[in-house]
């Protein structure tokens, strides 16, 4: 019986290895931001609350001045999320934005 259960233990593991998950499984996507400004802006996304901007901003994407912030993995491939805007540094609203999809470059102002 031992024998058997580490076999099985051991073919499990061997699929997993072998990259026998379901096709798209875990694929994530970036995000970017580019700042054409003259000052460092923040991509954030609003957790709670859908449709109000109310709930607690999280910080995503940080661009410096005319530069581009990147994230990479934040979104599953081929979705969309609400609830985002963009901010200062002091945590001044700049711009609400409807929606982000994975892979899309935001682009301020």
């Amino acid at each position: 019986m031992k024998k058997l259960v580490l076999a099985a233990i051991g073919a499990f593991a061997a699929a997993i290895l072998a990259g026998c998950e379901k096709p798209g499984w875990n694929q994530w996507d970036s995000v970017s931001l580019q700042n054409n400004s003259d000052h460092t802006i923040i991509l954030r996304r609003y957790l709670g609350g859908p449709g109000h901007y109310e709930g607690t901003p999280r910080p995503i994407v940080t661009a410096p001045p005319l530069e581009r912030g990147r994230r990479a993995d934040i979104l599953p491939t081929g979705s969309c999320f609400a609830e985002w805007d963009i901010v200062d540094t002091s945590g001044k609203q700049l711009r609400t934005i409807d929606k982000v999809c994975a892979g899309q470059t935001v682009v301020y102002p």
